[in-house]
Order: C-alpha cells, then structure tokens, then sequence
C-alpha cells in the first residue's frame, strides 16, 4: 500500500502488524516491517517517528541476530536524515556507505545494490567514488529486480492482487 501511494492505510496496516509481531515478541521479521514504515513516515514528513524507529529496528535487530536488516534500516535512516535536512551532508553520504558496506559484509548484493543506488540518486555520479562505481556496475543485473519480483508474486499469486 505504501508503495503504492496510498501511504496513510499503509501506514495503519503496518503499525498494526508491527504491534501483532512485538505482543507474540515474534522478533525475525520484525526490523524489516519497522524499515518500511519508517521510509512510509519519512514520505509523510514524520522525521522523529522515522528516525526512533529505525533506532529501535536496529536493537531488535542486533538482540534477535537478525543482521539482514540492517543495511536496508541504514539505508532508510540515510534518506531520513536526507530528506529531514533538506541535503547530502558528509553524514548522510557516510550512512549509506555503511549501509552498502553492511550489505556487502553479510553478503546481501540486493540490499547492497539499493543501497548503492540511493547513494548515486543522493549525491550524483560526480561524488561516487571508483570503488562504488564499480560496484554498482558489478550489480547492474539487478536493476529492476524489485519490479519484477513483483510481476512474478502478481502472477503467481493472482489471489494476493
């Protein structure tokens, strides 16, 4: 929903499954839900509510060994602190090389590409360094990955529409 535009419903429905997930204290997939409604907060200009969640994702993440989400949390909190201060400061651009950084230490090229993609969107081709460059080069397969992960659950799943 969020994704789709309509960021308010999307943003109830996940504060409820994320409040369902905490009261079973089911913790896996916890920090991944909290980093899309944050980045559905941050549409909304809801900065401070963006910013704790994606703090309190990170500690559940770290206390539940559920690292996977951590370069995807990074990289919200990145483009929070972006959008929040209306500029790419050295802060931001060092947020979402860690996030790529991340991504790449736990060996997750997705989150790693988007990562690297939002940097490139942030901070323009001119101030990417060699090394990222190259690096997204490298995971240029994935472009699009994300749409057509979707078209083939469409597909697969014509009940899930």
């Amino acid at each position: 929903m969020c994704r789709s535009g309509d960021l308010s419903q999307g943003i109830a429905v996940l504060k409820q499954a994320i409040d369902d997930l905490e009261a079973v204290e089911f913790c896996l997939s916890l920090p991944g839900h909290m980093a899309v409604l944050a980045d559905a907060m941050r549409l909304e200009g809801r900065y401070a509510e963006a910013v704790d969640l994606c703090e309190r994702a990170m500690k559940i993440a770290a206390k539940s060994n559920a690292r996977l989400y951590e370069p995807e949390i990074k990289r919200v909190r990145a483009i929070v602190a972006r959008d929040e201060r209306g500029n790419v400061d050295k802060e931001v651009h060092q947020m979402l090389r860690s996030a790529a950084s991340c991504a790449r230490d736990l060996q997750l090229p997705v989150l790693e590409f988007r990562a690297l993609q939002t940097m490139l969107e942030c901070v323009g081709e001119g101030r990417l360094d060699v090394r990222a460059k190259r690096r997204l080069e490298q995971l240029s397969y994935l472009r699009g990955f994300e749409e057509r992960a979707a078209r083939f659950i469409s597909s697969a799943y014509p009940s899930a529409n």
